[in-house]
């Protein structure tokens, strides 16, 4: 067998053209009370971290001048785009967390307003075992920038996407495609916005496909590492999966690909953290219409579950269990053009992803592309294995965009 080496840098940052303006992950709209005298004040912070610090006396006093640690506070808090309160009475010492989306009414009593606001970090830390991973489920099910699940930025969606894209609209695995192993090595960074919120993500891809005697079976190995930034919070990656190509029909581009993958998040910033599973079945048929034009179906169906993990403290599990439908249809033509003396291809593809089960913000989305590269033979030089390409995502309040190019060698 030959040995293809592939290197594939994709989604290379592409500027999105919105109305929405950026913002950090947490914000606090608060009222200082002292007697009949409000002063009004707002704050935006990029971590849990500051979030509770600014209920500490020394931050209540350098954010607002009437401030007294006799003084009432009510703060209406936006916390990863979820609405949450915390409060202290007038002359006292206690801190009331609510969430009014779950009747979850917390109050913390410390003998001054900093050992409060410490106690309440402790509970959000996991102190508060069951009831905070209450709160972290309704995140989960609610944020629209939750790096676990809930958007198509988010771990559940990319460990799918990646799943998808090894496995049922993969036709450069089909048996008809040039024979030999391959290795991929990527790189991608994309921007995207929703709802008054933006940010940018990045992921190396890594991936390597073994085939054996007969091309048709193959193993799938697939590790994407990814970074994303929403304001100046930042949240970090892993994904490791593994997919068995199986063809259904001797001479026919038709298989059915089970994967299995595992992904892990967390976000010190964000005070949010995953492990996720996945199992799925991806199914795959390239109809070759003509010798110039191939039609690919793929179609996915797989399950997602969370696990409990500790990050920074936090010990957190978000509750996710998705049932998850993606299915997708590219048509790739092969031109009369020619780039770099080599034949040149056009493919455009859709997909359409669906997530049931668990409640959340972004359950249903669509993404489009299109690309064109060279077909070069076997011995071309890596500089003549080129593509070049754009994607679009959308979903309820979603958008995301960007350029792909990759070589082969």
């Amino acid at each position: 067998m030959r040995m293809r080496h592939v290197l594939i840098i994709t989604s290379i940052a592409f500027a999105i053209s919105t109305n929405a303006n950026a913002s950090d992950a947490f914000s606090i709209s608060a009222n200082i009370v002292n007697g009949s005298n409000v002063q009004s004040i707002s704050k935006s912070f990029d971590s849990v971290q500051s979030v509770i610090n600014f209920f500490n006396n020394n931050k209540l006093s350098s954010f607002a001048s009437t401030y007294t640690p006799n003084s009432g506070v009510n703060a209406a808090v936006t916390y990863l785009g979820v609405p949450v309160s915390l409060s202290y009475a007038q002359n006292s010492t206690s801190l009331t967390f609510k969430v009014p989306g779950i009747g979850l009414n917390q109050t913390f009593t410390g003998s001054s307003r900093d050992q409060s606001a410490s106690q309440l970090e402790k509970f959000l830390k996991g102190n508060g075992a069951s009831i905070v991973n209450q709160f972290q489920k309704y995140l989960t099910s609610n944020s629209d920038i939750s790096p676990i699940a809930g958007n198509p930025g988010s771990l559940q969606s990319t460990m799918i996407a990646n799943g998808f894209t090894s496995g049922a609209m993969n036709s450069a695995a089909n048996a008809s495609s040039p024979d030999g192993n391959r290795f991929g090595l990527g790189v991608s960074a994309g921007e995207f916005s929703v709802k008054g919120y933006s940010g940018t993500s990045y992921q190396l891809p890594l991936s390597y496909a073994y085939r054996f005697d007969n091309p048709g079976w193959q193993i799938q190995l697939n590790m994407p590492i990814g970074y994303q930034q929403i304001g100046t919070a930042q949240s970090y990656s892993a994904q490791l999966g593994a997919g068995l190509q199986i063809p259904l029909l001797t001479g026919v581009d038709w298989y059915l690909i089970p994967t299995v993958s595992a992904g892990a998040t967390g976000s010190a910033d964000l005070g949010a953290a995953g492990v996720l599973y996945s199992f799925a079945a991806n199914n795959r048929y390239s109809y070759h219409a003509t010798p110039n034009l191939t039609i690919t179906l793929g179609n996915m169906v797989g399950q997602v579950n969370s696990s409990k993990v500790t990050i920074s403290g936090y010990n957190i599990d978000p509750g996710v269990r998705n049932t998850v439908l993606k299915n997708g249809l590219s048509a790739e033509y092969k031109t009369d053009w020619t780039f770099w003396d080599e034949p040149l291809s056009i493919r455009a593809g859709m997909a359409y992803t669906d997530a049931l089960g668990n409640k959340l913000a972004i359950a249903n989305y669509s993404e489009f592309s299109l690309d064109f590269g060279t077909l070069p033979g076997e011995d071309a030089p890596f500089y003549k294995r080129l593509r070049l390409g754009a994607t679009f995502a959308t979903g309820a309040g979603y958008q995301a965009a960007s350029l792909n190019f990759g070589y082969q060698f």
